[in-house]
C-alpha cells in the first residue's frame, strides 16, 4: 500500500534507518515481536536514535552510532495509570526510545565524571551558550530519529485517512468475524462503519486492544478483572473532560483542523488514556528539547538534527505538526527512510495486504522493548519488566524498567551527587531538607518557563498528569 504524500519527500533518511535497524537485529529476542505458536505474525512500531560524531582524524569516517531504541504500541488507560514512578505509563516506541536516551546520556555523565572517555559528551568549559550545566555535547555531536511509522496523532492524520478509507469495507467483516462483543458502529480511526455494518471486538483477559493499526492500551489481567467498575467511573470522566477541552480522543474526527491536540488512539469501547499522543509529544520536544526537566540542568536542550519517518510519510503534515504548530526555531530535516522495518504492519507496508486472510490477520505485539547503547535490552508489559506480578497486591522493586522515572531519577541523582559544588547547589540549592522529585523538577526554572509558554500556547489544552513525588537520595 502506497505511503500518503511521499512525493513531498526523499529516501535519505535511510541511512538513520538502517543503522537503527541494524543495531535492533543485534538484540536479543525477548520482547521483539515474534511469530505466535497459531501462526499469526506480531507487528509492532520502532524508534530509534542514532548520535553521529565528526571523524577524529583527516580522512577517517564519522562516527555514527544508534544509541537508543524503543519499540512498542501500547499505554496504560486512565484507569491503570500509577503516580509512583515506578511504572511505564506510555509505552510507545517514540515514547521509550526518548526515555532510553536520557538514560545513555545520563550513563554517559557518570563516564566523564570518572575521568573516563565519552564520545558524546565533555565538561562544559564555560564558553558555550549555556555555561551553567555542567555538561554539553563534544562538538559536532548531532541527534537523528528514525520511526518506522508516522507518529500517532496530528502528524499521520492525513496520510492514515488516505492509507485506510478503502479498506474500510475488507476491515469491517474481518472484524466481525474474528471477534465478540458489540462495539459502537463505527470503522476503524473513527470513520463511519462500511454498509453500516456493527464492528465487533475483542476483550482479552490480559489487555485491551484497538483498531488495526494498533495503538493500543494495556492493563494487567489481574488489575483488569477487579477494576471494571472503578474504570467505568474513570472512562465517564476522562470523556467529560476531553469534551470540555480542545483535545481529541485518539482518532476521532479525521476530519479535524490540522494542528490539533489528540490523546493516544484507542479502540471506541476500551478504557481512555490521557497519554498525550506521540505527535504532540515530539512538537514538544522538538521546541523544548528531548531531555526534560531533569536533564535540562545538566546539558543545554537537546534537539533532533533531523527525523527520517518509514509508513505513512507526508513530509507536509510532519513538519506542520511538529515543527511549525510549535514555531520551532531549530532546524529539522524531516526525511523519508524507505527501507522497511521487518516487524511494521503489513497492511501498511508495500506490497502487504493484512485483510486478505482473517485468520492469518497480523495482530499488535503486547511487549515494548527498550535499549540504550552500554545496557542489555528490556521488556515491557503493562508498563513493568515482561514476566513479573505483584506479591500480596505489592510490585516488587525487581518489576521496574530501568527507563521508569524512578529509576531514571535515581540515575540523575548518582550524576549530581558527584558535580563540583557550584554545580549542586545550582541544581539543588543549599536545603539540607529531603528532595522530593516533583520539587527537583520545578527547579529547572528555564525549562519549566518554556514548557508553560507551549502549554498556554500552541499546545493549549495539553492534558497535564500530577507527578510523582518520591523523595531521592541527594
Amino acid at each position: 500500500m502506497p505511503d500518503g504524500n511521499d512525493d513531498h519527500g526523499d529516501d535519505n533518511g535511510d541511512d538513520i534507518a538502517r543503522e537503527v535497524l541494524a543495531q535492533f537485529a543485534k538484540l536479543p529476542k525477548r520482547g521483539k515481536p515474534a511469530l505466535r505458536p497459531n501462526g499469526r505474525r506480531e507487528w509492532t512500531v520502532i524508534a530509534g536514535i542514532v548520535a553521529t560524531a565528526p571523524a577524529s582524524a583527516p580522512g577517517a569516517a564519522p562516527v555514527a552510532k544508534c544509541v537508543a531504541i524503543g519499540t512498542g504500541l501500547k499505554c496504560l488507560p486512565e484507569s491503570a495509570r500509577t503516580n509512583d514512578g515506578a511504572s511505564v505509563n506510555d509505552s510507545h516506541a517514540e515514547a521509550v526510545c526518548r526515555r532510553s536516551l536520557r538514560r545513555f546520556l545520563l550513563a554517559q555523565m557518570l563516564l566523564v565524571l570518572a575521568c573516563k572517555n565519552s564520545w558524546v559528551l565533555q565538561r562544559n568549559d564555560g564558553a558555550g551558550s549555556n555555561p551553567a550545566t555542567p555538561f554539553v555535547l563534544r562538538p559536532g555531536v548531532k541527534l537523528s530519529m528514525y520511526i518506522s511509522q508516522s507518529p500517532c496523532g496530528d502528524a499521520s492524520m492525513r496520510a492514515l485517512d488516505k492509507a485506510t478509507s478503502h479498506k474500510l469495507a475488507e476491515l469491517a467483516p474481518l472484524r466481525v468475524s474474528e471477534t465478540s462483543g458489540d462495539a459502537p458502529a463505527t470503522g476503524d480511526h473513527g470513520a463511519p462503519a462500511a454498509d453500516g455494518a456493527t464492528l465487533k471486538r475483542k476483550h482479552s483477559d490480559a489487555v485491551t486492544t484497538d483498531t488495526a493499526d494498533g495503538d493500543n492500551q494495556q492493563r494487567p489481567a489481574k488489575q483488569a478483572a477487579t477494576s471494571d467498575r472503578a474504570a467505568t467511573t474513570t472512562a465517564s470522566a476522562v470523556h467529560a473532560s476531553l469534551a470540555a477541552s480542545s483535545v481529541i480522543r485518539g482518532r476521532n474526527d479525521f476530519t479535524a483542523t490540522s494542528g490539533r491536540l489528540r490523546t493516544k488512539p484507542g479502540r471506541p469501547d476500551a478504557p481512555p488514556t490521557t497519554s498525550m499522543s506521540c505527535s504532540d509529544k515530539l512538537a514538544k520536544w522538538n521546541a523544548i528539547g528531548l531531555g526534560g526537566a531533569l536533564l535540562s540542568m545538566l546539558l543545554p536542550p537537546l534537539h533532533l538534527e533531523s527525523l527520517a519517518v518509514g509508513h505513512l510519510f507526508d513530509a507536509e503534515a510532519l513538519h506542520g505538526s511538529l515543527v511549525m504548530r510549535v514555531g520551532c526555531t531549530i532546524p529539522i530535516e524531516i526525511r523519508h527512510a524507505t527501507v522497511t522495518f521487518e516487524w511494521s504492519q503489513p497492511d501498511l507496508a508495500a506490497g502487504g495486504d493484512a485483510g486478505a486472510d482473517p485468520a492469518a490477520a497480523p495482530l499488535s505485539a503486547d511487549a515494548a522493548l527498550a535499549w540504550c547503547l552500554g545496557e542489555e535490552s528490556e521488556a515491557i508489559v503493562a508498563g513493568r519488566k515482561q514476566g513479573s506480578s505483584p506479591k500480596a497486591g505489592v510490585w516488587p522493586e525487581k518489576s521496574r524498567v530501568r527507563i521508569c522515572t524512578l529509576e531514571t531519577a535515581r540515575l540523575f541523582a548518582q550524576v549530581v551527587k558527584q558535580l563540583d559544588v557550584p554545580y549542586r547547589e545550582a541544581i539543588l540549592g543549599t536545603t539540607t531538607e529531603p528532595v522530593t522529585y516533583r520539587a527537583l523538577k520545578l527547579r529547572a526554572t528555564t525549562y519549566q518557563e518554556a514548557k508553560a509558554r507551549l502549554y498556554g500556547g500552541p499546545l493549549k489544552g495539553w492534558i497535564v498528569h500530577e507527578q510523582p513525588d518520591f523523595t531521592l537520595d541527594l
